[in-house]
C-alpha cells in the first residue's frame, strides 16, 4: 500500500482527451492540456502520456467551437445540457492501450468503461454571485453536473477547499474530488538568499501586474490604490503593467514611476517576476491564477482576490496578501509591505517556500501520478 491508501502501482498509461490544433492557439486551457499535461512524464517516468492525435477530432472541435461563436453572435442561447458533454476518438483510445481517460473539456461521454478523470468543478459561488449569478444559476449548474461527476472515476480540482465543498454538495459523489494544483513544468523557485538580496532595503520597490485583461483583473482597482498613496510614497514605487487591455481599457496615469507594456513572451515575464517585490492582481473574477504561482516562485509577494482558490494558493495570507479589491484597502496593504522591510522579507521568503513545497513541478506531477492511479484502480468511494 501506498501513504495515500491506494494499492501500489507500476506504470499508468493516460490518454488525454485533447486535438492537435486550435484556430484560438493562444487559449490558455488548450495550451495547457495540449504542452504541459505530456510533460508530467518527464517527473513521473511510470507515467504514460498519450495525447489525442484524431484530425477528426480536432477538426470536430474547431468547427464546434466556430458554430457557438456564430450562435453568440446570433442571439441564440445554446446553454443546453449537451454543451456539457463531448467525445473522444473510441478507436483511437483502443488502440494506444490507455488505463485512464483524462479531460478538461465536456465529458467524453463515449469514453465507457474506460475510468475517466474529468478536470472540472464549480467555481466559487461567492464569486460567480459577485459577478452577477443567481441561486437559480447556481443549482441549475449543480444539476446538470450531478450525473457527470456520478460518472466519473475522479473528478480533479485544483484545491482543497473546491474539494470539501463539492463533497458537501455531491454526497452521492463524496471522496471522488481530488485536489491537484496546476502543473507548470518550467517553473522553478529563486533561492532563498536572492530573495533575500532583492527584499533587502532596495533603492525602490517594484510592483508588477500582469494580465492579458485588465479590468476583469482588477487593474484599475491597483491604480486607484496606487494614486490613493501619498506622493512621497509613490516616488518609492516603480508601477510596471503588461497587458493586453482584452475586455476593455484602463485609464493609466502618465507618471514617470509607471511603465506599461503590451503581452510579453514567457521568459520576459519571468525576469520581471524575478525582479519585483510585489506581484499586484486583484481580480474580479479568477478560476485560478497560474500567475500567481509564478510570482510565488520567484519572491514577488502575490496580492490575490479574496475567493476561495486564491486564499488557499497564498495560504490565507500566510504566503502573500488577500485583498478585497476596494482601493483604500489594496493602498494600506501596498503601504505595509513598502514601509516594514521585515514583514516584506518574511513574507517573501515564505510566498517561495509556499511555492516549494506545495507547487512545484515534481510535486504536483506526483499528485497527478497519485490521481490517475487512484481512478484507475477505482479506489475512490463513489467512482463506477
Amino acid at each position: 500500500m501506498t501513504t495515500n491508501g491506494m494499492l501500489a502501482s507500476n506504470n499508468v498509461s493516460v490518454f488525454v482527451d485533447t486535438y492537435r490544433w486550435s484556430i484560438r492557439p493562444s487559449t490558455t486551457d488548450w495550451r495547457y492540456i495540449r504542452y504541459s499535461i505530456p510533460r508530467l512524464a518527464d517527473f513521473e517516468p511510470e507515467l504514460r502520456i498519450h495525447p489525442q492525435l484524431s484530425l477528426r477530432a480536432t477538426v470536430a472541435h474547431n468547427l464546434s467551437f466556430i458554430r457557438s461563436k456564430l450562435k453568440h453572435k446570433l442571439g441564440i442561447n445554446s446553454s443546453d445540457k449537451k454543451t456539457l458533454l463531448g467525445s473522444i476518438d473510441r478507436h483511437e483510445l483502443e488502440r494506444a492501450k490507455c488505463d485512464v481517460v483524462f479531460s478538461h473539456g465536456g465529458f467524453p461521454a463515449n469514453a465507457d468503461p474506460f475510468p475517466i478523470v474529468w478536470q472540472h468543478s464549480i467555481l466559487d459561488p461567492e464569486m460567480q454571485r459577485a459577478h452577477g449569478a443567481t441561486e437559480s444559476d447556481l443549482r441549475i449548474e449543480e444539476e446538470r453536473k450531478r450525473p457527470l461527476f456520478e460518472r466519473a472515476a475522479v473528478v480533479q480540482v485544483s484545491t482543497h477547499s473546491e474539494a470539501r465543498r463539492l463533497d458537501r454538495t455531491f454526497p452521492e459523489s463524496a471522496g471522488k474530488f481530488f485536489p491537484v494544483p496546476f502543473f507548470v513544468p518550467d517553473l522553478e523557485a529563486s533561492s532563498e538568499e536572492s530573495i533575500l538580496r532583492k527584499h533587502t532595503a532596495p533603492a525602490t520597490i517594484n510592483l508588477l501586474f500582469v494580465g492579458y485583461e485588465a479590468k476583469r483583473k482588477g487593474l484599475d482597482r491597483l491604480i486607484a490604490a496606487y494614486s490613493l498613496l501619498p506622493p512621497s510614497m509613490r516616488q518609492r514605487i516603480r508601477l510596471r503593467i503588461v497587458t493586453k487591455f482584452a475586455g476593455g481599457p484602463v485609464n493609466v496615469p502618465h507618471d514617470n514611476s509607471v511603465q506599461l507594456s503590451g503581452p510579453l513572451p514567457y521568459p520576459e515575464v519571468l525576469r520581471l517576476m524575478t525582479s519585483a517585490h510585489i506581484f499586484a492582481m486583484p481580480s474580479r473574477f479568477e478560476s485560478y491564477g497560474i500567475v500567481f504561482l509564478e510570482a510565488m516562485s520567484k519572491g514577488a509577494i502575490p496580492i490575490v482576490p479574496d475567493w476561495e482558490v486564491q486564499r488557499e494558493i497564498v495560504g490565507n495570507g500566510a504566503a502573500g496578501c488577500v485583498t478585497k479589491g476596494e482601493p483604500a484597502e489594496l493602498a494600506n496593504i501596498l503601504t505595509r509591505l513598502v514601509d516594514d522591510e521585515p514583514y516584506r522579507v518574511s513574507l517573501a521568503i515564505a510566498t517561495r517556500n509556499r511555492f516549494v513545497t506545495h507547487f512545484s513541478p515534481q510535486l504536483v506531477a506526483n499528485s497527478y501520478r497519485a490521481m490517475f492511479e487512484a481512478a484507475r484502480n477505482r479506489s475512490y468511494a463513489g467512482a463506477v
